[in-house]
């Protein structure tokens, strides 16, 4: 007890953490008093102690703490309140969806909805239109009428960034829901060149609207790399190309970084078509001039490791980790590691991951690959329902859902969740996704007698995909 008034921060932090592990709960008096440390980690542990230990009767002193100075002290103290299931910090919780912190504020939503107050969904909204995975998995969960209601305002909101973000949001809960498709702002302005904005928030429509904006994006750089990408992800990698190189002098398409981002999106294309050497020479030359720029040296790696080229791509994933130490390359390695049999290297980024973005989706995912992989099929089902439920839009999740459950042997669901996965597959890279992790299934099982029948059902809708891309294109031009 006399380490908590210790004049070292160190040895206070030491002492929560060991009365905490201890599960001393004639301490809580003194865990209680550690949330007015001058030291904030000291403030922080203090209130992970009392959440462990089940402290009810430290619920007033957490709801102080959500006034404090430190943003990771209020956030400690909000998932403190949520595990005591204080609902009688409600009105205190509601307050910090005004945090200016926007760790503060989805910390606050997220609580406010495992405490069943409705308040938090047009925060939740706000959130989830940002880009946070946690919000958007807790909005999918909600009653679809009251997400309506809450998005339903933005959706003729003046500005074509929020319409693009609400779309998918909308549509989700209104398919639910079974209410008919409602016209949305922006396609009004399909009808007009010059409206460049809302055309390419089409884009991301999922109703197919992608061939009638397609033709819409005028030729500034950009647009060009934008309309791109759409071409080669509806597989029309050839348009793609066409659309990167329209005969322009370099100066005039290369936009972003000095044209690197065209010229990876080039040796995407030349890849696709089968054109290894040409995309090798494409990537080598980015890799050049990227210098230490991780997120283009990071898809650098990524093709290095398609085209086969594995021993190059390693060493320049453990070089971007060097340049910044960030979840998501650790994500990226670990994911080359799985397609290379390197598990225990896999398990080890997976790890690294998960102790610096352990709520994100593709964190989940991955170790469900790894899992599935391992053939640990149940451990991999876990894992892909935390990461569809964080990120109910990403179809690639549906796939694994139905490749664990065919590694467990269980016909009907695996069978139920394929069949849903094809039906939101809309993209040739879905479809790629979906193969390269069948593929981890075929190796922890080669025995199953229905690989051959999926891979065929995923062929023929990639197929069906390939015909209906060319004739949107063909049409739209």
């Amino acid at each position: 007890m006399a380490r908590l008034r210790n004049e070292k921060a160190d040895v206070r932090r030491a002492a929560v953490k060991a009365l905490q592990a201890l599960g001393a709960r004639e301490a809580l008096p003194e865990l209680v008093a550690r949330l007015r440390d001058e030291e904030a980690d000291v403030r922080v542990d203090a209130a992970w102690a009392l959440r462990a230990l089940g402290a009810r009767e430290a619920i007033p002193a957490l709801v102080e703490c959500l006034r404090d100075e430190i943003w990771h002290v209020r956030r400690a103290a909000a998932l403190a309140l949520v595990a005591l299931r204080a609902r009688e910090a409600t009105p205190a919780l509601v307050e910090c969806l005004r945090d200016e912190n926007l760790s503060v504020r989805w910390t606050a939503a997220l609580a406010l909805v495992d405490l069943g107050a409705r308040e938090a969904t047009p925060a939740l909204v706000i959130l989830a239109l940002a880009g946070n995975y946690e919000a958007r998995g807790t909005l999918a969960t909600l009653q679809p009428e009251f997400v309506l209601l809450a998005l339903r305002p933005l959706r003729a909101h003046s500005d074509w960034q929020v319409q693009q973000a609400v779309i998918p949001l909308y549509e989700q809960s209104r398919r639910k829901t079974g209410l008919p498709r409602e016209r949305w702002a922006f396609e009004a302005g399909l009808t007009q060149a010059e409206d460049a904005f809302r055309a390419r928030a089409a884009l991301h429509a999922l109703d197919t609207l992608a061939g009638q904006a397609l033709i819409l994006l005028p030729n500034w750089p950009a647009a060009v790399h934008n309309k791109a990408q759409i071409l080669r992800r509806l597989g029309c990698p050839a348009a793609a190309l066409e659309a990167l190189t329209p005969g322009l002098s370099p100066d005039v398409w290369r936009g972003v970084a000095e044209g690197q981002g065209e010229d990876l999106e080039c040796a995407r294309c030349l890849y696709d078509l089968g054109r290894h050497d040409e995309a090798l020479a494409l990537v080598r030359q980015v890799q050049a001039e990227a210098g230490e720029t991780p997120s283009l040296l990071s898809d650098c790696a990524d093709l290095l490791a398609e085209l086969g080229i594995a021993e190059e791509a390693e060493a320049l994933y453990t070089h971007i980790i060097r340049l910044q130490d960030w979840a998501g390359y650790y994500r990226n390695r670990a994911a080359f590691y799985i397609r290379q049999g390197c598990h225990a290297e896999a398990e080890a980024d997976i790890g690294r991951a998960a102790e610096k973005e352990p709520w994100h989706p593709n964190t989940f995912g991955r170790r469900g690959q790894l899992r599935l992989a391992q053939g640990r099929f149940t451990e991999a089902l876990e894992s892909f329902q935390e990461a569809a439920r964080r990120d109910p839009l990403n179809v690639l999740w549906q796939y694994d859902l139905a490749f664990a459950h065919l590694g467990l042997d269980e016909q009907e669901q695996a069978v139920a969740a394929l069949e849903q996965a094809l039906a939101r597959t809309e993209l040739h890279e879905q479809v790629e996704g979906a193969l390269q992790d069948l593929a981890l299934l075929e190796r922890a099982r080669p025995d199953l007698p229905e690989l051959a029948a999926v891979r065929e059902r995923i062929l023929e809708r990639k197929a069906l995909l390939d015909r209906l891309a060319e004739e949107e294109y063909a049409a739209a031009k």
